[in-house]
């Protein structure tokens, strides 16, 4: 998972040495993106992308980079 901050919003993008086309397939993901996915997360997939995308992990990873 990279992270960014672009102009005050959090953005997201996976990666993955297994899916290599996983990286041109799907951009930066805007966290308002992720939280309307998780309003919608019923918790049959498996995956919850409140919890794969977290914002205050990124904030902070965001801060560290800047040092």
């Amino acid at each position: 998972m990279y992270v960014r901050d672009k102009v005050g919003t959090i953005e997201f993008r996976l990666w993955n040495t297994d899916d290599p086309q996983l990286w041109e397939q799907h951009g930066w993901v805007p966290y308002d993106a992720v939280k309307q996915a998780s309003a919608m997360y019923d918790g049959k997939s498996g995956f919850d992308p409140g919890q794969a995308y977290d914002s205050e992990i990124a904030k902070a990873l965001i801060e560290e980079g800047k040092k």
